[in-house]
């Protein structure tokens, strides 16, 4: 059975990364759980995303970052 990212042309294998389309036989790569492949650069770049995104979700909302000013604090004797 021959993957949806996999083709034999003239009895060689190719790989095409999902997101660019650079054939990755014989170079760094990986394949996720469905069996698409992402070159290096694209791995990252997507690893990166899905950081950003799971730290943005992390973050209190923007009005809670507002400082106190000074005059709002009660000073105690």
């Amino acid at each position: 059975m021959v993957s949806l990212n996999t083709s034999a042309l003239n009895g060689r294998v190719t790989k095409v990364c999902c997101q660019c389309g650079l054939n990755v036989a014989g170079k760094l790569r990986t394949r996720d759980s469905v069996g698409n492949y992402y070159c290096a650069s694209c791995f990252q770049a997507q690893h990166a995303q899905e950081l950003r995104d799971m730290l943005a979700a992390q973050m209190p909302e923007p009005e809670l970052w507002r400082k106190v000013p000074l005059e709002a604090y009660a000073v105690y004797a």
